[in-house]
């Protein structure tokens, strides 16, 4: 049995076919490519085959059980100008915070004079 089976797909967008007549199966354990030119349709194709947009016609089947996923090209949120890195630095200010802060008791804790308090603070 097959994990899809897609059967006379299309899909238009107003007056425009995007695809058309489109049959195949992806058999279990196979290792498939979509390739082609820009805007072919090819993520459209996907998107109708994981059940995240309806197809224009046809039908697609699925195996029992089959877990699908689908990672967008695109990101479904804002960045404020800044660079995935800078999003990353912000999601974990915290925990880079609190890693400068311990780094700062460690230092203090080589002060003889400044250890016992250090100390106490490390700990909470």
């Amino acid at each position: 049995m097959s994990l899809i089976t897609a059967t006379n797909l299309s899909k238009s967008f107003g007056p425009n076919d995007i695809f058309s007549g489109l049959s195949f199966a992806v058999p279990h354990g196979a290792r498939m490519a979509l390739v082609g030119p820009n805007g072919v349709g090819k993520t459209t194709l996907l998107r109708i085959l994981v059940g995240v947009e309806e197809a224009s016609g046809g039908t697609v089947s699925r195996a029992k059980n089959l877990r699908t996923g689908y990672l967008p090209q695109e990101a479904e949120f804002e960045m404020s100008g800044g660079t995935v890195w800078d999003v990353c630095l912000d999601c974990f200010a915290d925990l880079l915070a609190r890693q400068a802060e311990l780094e700062r008791l460690e230092a203090e804790m080589s002060a003889p004079e400044k250890r016992e308090q250090a100390l106490v603070r490390y700990g909470s």
